[in-house]
């Protein structure tokens, strides 16, 4: 029987490559100045389960056609916390030091969101107020990893159920 090949290194692999492909559509969508808007953000979702599924593809293509339940979570879940540190270093580089008016825009979108919403002014300064306190750098890059080490766990665990493929016991 052929030993496995490591989860890290796939993992790491596809982390860190679409870590930076996250990162530079989050980039393209702050320089377009589209991060408000409602669906293309979105799209950023489709490039975390996709890193997840060819991690796991991957794996098992590297192993023999072979991926257990637990090694396909172990791949996604560490891939997506590769990808959260990933984009989470970039996004937080770029926003504190490179151009700071998304964050702006992002404010100013709250704002009328929730005028919209009839919200009297004192309510709005104190969730204004509220959102700040999360943008600051650290808070940024720690929602970044922690979030999607969190969905990517749970990602992962549909996903290895789905691509699993146990190796006979009599092999």
């Amino acid at each position: 029987m052929q030993e496995d090949q490591p989860i890290v290194r796939v993992a790491i692999r596809y982390g860190l490559m679409f870590g930076l492909i996250s990162s530079i559509y989050s980039v393209l969508l702050y320089v377009f100045q589209v991060e408000t808007n409602k669906l293309l953000p979105q799209l950023s979702w489709v490039l975390f389960i996709l890193a997840i599924v060819l991690a796991i593809k991957e794996y098992r293509k590297q192993n023999q056609g072979f991926v257990s339940y637990g090694q396909g979570v172990s791949i996604g879940a560490l891939t997506a916390a590769i990808i959260g540190l990933t984009s989470g270093l970039i996004s937080t580089f770029y926003l504190q030091v490179i151009d700071k008016t998304p964050l702006q825009r992002i404010s100013d979108y709250t704002r009328q969101s929730l005028e919209e919403q009839g919200l009297d002014d004192q309510a709005i300064e104190n969730a204004l107020e509220m959102s700040q306190k999360f943008q600051t750098p650290g808070m940024i890059f720690l929602f970044s990893v922690v979030g999607s080490a969190i969905i990517g766990l749970i990602l992962s665990l549909i996903i290895a159920a789905i691509l699993q493929k146990k190796r006979p016991v009599f092999e």
